[in-house]
């Protein structure tokens, strides 16, 4: 006698292709969300280098001034 699986129904099969579908599209959004993420990090990173700069400019204007006060 045969024993009917969960694999020989209708449902069973459309279950494994719901199931492939549900993989594809987590597997899509999981890759968005990594370069959604990669991208914020680079626009902090660039923001976060951005500020540094505009100190160490500031800073070293002013070393810059200071020493040129001394000598002339």
């Amino acid at each position: 006698m045969y024993n009917f699986t969960e694999d020989d129904t209708l449902y069973g099969d459309f279950h494994r292709r719901a199931n492939s579908k549900l993989k594809k599209k987590m597997l899509i959004s999981l890759s968005i969300q990594g370069l959604l993420d990669l991208f914020v990090a680079g626009i902090s990173l660039v923001i976060g280098l951005g500020i540094f700069a505009l100190i160490a400019t500031i800073l070293c204007s002013a070393a810059f001034l200071h020493s040129t006060k001394d000598v002339s």
